[in-house]
């Protein structure tokens, strides 16, 4: 397969550059508990790993009642600075892949459903924040939350390159969605939280099956 050649490459956080699996899960586990919801299917836990927050919350447990949600997002947010960022691990050759890339001068940014603290906190935590030139995640109010906001204010940090020359990597099919809005390239990665069906409907351009295979697309 012959690749493009990008100059800006987005990437999701969670499922993507680092395992937090856990600590999301415990962290939904902790807010749900403390709302006293129970009679949920843990499957259904594991389904919110990559959507917005907020979304999850509404969607799935308490619809229009916004204080519920709010308050769920905290208890969320206390589970996560207190536990949950410690429970995180990033996965194995990321950060070999980072130096590669910035090495050959491409531009690396990050674009996370994540809150921005817990975002810059991880990233810091695993020393990898030097290879980023811009990091964007969901503000403290909840607003630009979906993916697609995500990836638009990444790319409008960057006006004089066009959009052929970008591209996001994520693991799951908001990351491809909101890239084909945005009207950009996608790499789907199939060692993190996504299917391969679920990433291909969704319109990735690509797919990779580790960390090793996007360094040695962008080293080509």
């Amino acid at each position: 397969m012959k690749y493009k050649k990008y100059h800006v490459l987005i990437f999701d956080l969670d499922g993507t550059l680092i395992d937090s699996k856990k600590g999301i899960i415990h962290g939904y586990q902790h807010a749900l508990e403390k709302l006293n919801v129970k009679g949920y299917e843990m499957s259904l836990l594991y389904s919110f790993l990559g959507p917005p927050l907020q979304d999850n919350f509404r969607k799935h447990f308490f619809q229009n009642d916004s204080a519920k949600v709010e308050q769920a997002v905290l208890f969320f947010k206390e589970y996560m600075r207190s536990t949950g960022v410690h429970e995180a691990t990033i996965f194995p050759g990321i950060v070999d892949m980072l130096r590669v890339l910035k090495r050959n001068r491409f531009i690396i940014s990050l674009a996370t459903s994540k809150a921005q603290e817990f975002a810059d906190g991880l990233l810091s935590q695993f020393q990898i924040h030097k290879y980023f030139s811009f990091v964007t995640g969901v503000n403290a109010d909840g607003s630009r939350s979906s993916k697609s906001e995500l990836i638009a204010y990444v790319m409008k940090q960057y006006p004089g390159i066009t959009k052929d020359l970008f591209v996001m990597i994520g693991d799951r099919e908001h990351d491809m969605i909101g890239a084909c809005e945005n009207g950009i390239d996608s790499i789907g990665v199939l060692y993190g939280y996504g299917a391969e069906k679920e990433l291909k409907s969704a319109g990735a351009t690509m797919t990779v099956h580790s960390v090793k295979e996007i360094e040695e697309i962008f080293s080509l």
